[in-house]
């Protein structure tokens, strides 16, 4: 009788493992829970409107729980001002992106000269 509950057992733990092993994980999943609402730029001066929209539609509607981090370094590099960025996760639905912008060293403007 021992042998027999022994069997199931296993049996058991072979179709759990299976079942786990074969999951296909290239799905994008997303979430309906933790839907981001608003993002927030905080300490952006000169940064680029143009990449900030973009930044913002990558992320509206999209989980919190799984961010696509390739595509938004793939826009700040796009920008000449970021020096740096960090994202800060406010649940349950507001993403937070710190920016460390380069110095501005010289501002050149243009004098209209009128005769």
């Amino acid at each position: 009788m021992q042998v027999s509950k022994d069997k199931k057992k296993y049996l058991f733990l072979i179709i759990i493992f299976l079942s786990f092993t074969t999951f296909n994980q290239n799905q994008k999943n997303n979430y309906p829970i933790f839907q981001i609402k608003e993002v927030v730029f905080l300490n952006s001066i000169n940064f680029e409107e143009n990449i900030k929209n973009n930044i913002k539609e990558i992320l509206i509607n999209k989980s919190l729980l799984n961010l696509n981090y390739k595509k938004i370094a793939l826009l700040f590099a796009e920008s000449k001002w970021i020096k740096s960025y960090k994202i800060k996760k406010k649940y349950p639905n507001t993403i937070f992106i710190e920016l460390k912008e380069h110095e501005v060293v010289a501002i050149k403007k243009k004098e209209i000269n009128i005769f």
